[in-house]
């Protein structure tokens, strides 16, 4: 077996004020022991109820999500939500030519109407049909209607 002594006969010691316990340790000895464990033991006690307020919020937000990801999942997707205003649109056109079409307000604007073919499941439109009597003599002209 080696001999300790004389391995350490040539080791220069740190320059510093020992405070306890034995120097060749560094003096880090007993003599506050109680009070460090009392403060380990106190900050530990923190940290064990930052961990639990930390798991509370972990599960409330694990619920939080939950409802989001529901909800997310019964949207449409972007395609559909395309597809339903294309589909919407073409709808609104389709109705405003064949309203249009109907009324002749647009295909019939600018034109004269008694020049116009319109289709047949469109009436013509009516015109007043006057009828004009001859002039009997000494008597004014007179106009009058059909009976």
């Amino acid at each position: 077996m080696p001999d300790h002594s004389s391995a350490t006969m040539n080791v220069t010691p740190f320059p510093h004020e020992h405070t306890g316990g034995n120097p060749n340790f560094g003096g880090c000895g007993m003599d506050g022991m109680d009070v460090r464990v009392g403060r380990l033991e106190a900050d530990t006690k923190e940290v064990r109820l930052d961990v639990r307020d930390l798991k509370t919020d972990v599960h409330d937000l694990r619920a939080i999500l939950a409802n989001i990801d529901g909800k997310l999942s019964q949207m449409p997707s972007t395609w559909t939500m395309m597809t339903m205003v294309f589909g919407t649109g073409l709808t609104v056109l389709a109705l405003v030519i064949g309203i249009s079409a109907w009324t002749n307000q647009v295909f019939d604007s600018g034109r004269d109407s008694a020049a116009v073919q319109h289709p047949t499941w469109v009436a013509p439109p009516q015109q007043p049909i006057i009828i004009q009597l001859p002039q009997a003599p000494g008597q004014a002209a007179t106009t009058g209607e059909a009976r």
